[in-house]
């Protein structure tokens, strides 16, 4: 099994930062600020480092790397 599905978005919820970013079911986080989300555990740690602030994460669509801006919820 890919870590892919580990990162990969299962559910956008209404209002969320992932929505108001444009992320969609399906897509797979790549990075989120300077870490690489390349496991659970990362993605975690990231969301924590970055609880607050605005970011840029990475991912990809369809095969088509994307950014968005993302303002994280403490």
């Amino acid at each position: 099994a890919s870590d892919v599905y580990k990162r990969q978005v299962m559910v956008v919820m209404e209002g969320s930062p992932a929505e108001q970013a444009g992320l969609q079911k399906d897509d797979v986080l790549l990075r989120v600020g300077d870490i690489e989300t390349n496991s659970i555990e990362a993605l975690s740690a990231a969301v924590k480092q970055y609880a607050g602030k605005a970011v840029k994460v990475v991912y990809t669509r369809n095969r088509q790397w994307t950014e968005a801006d993302v303002s994280l919820n403490q």
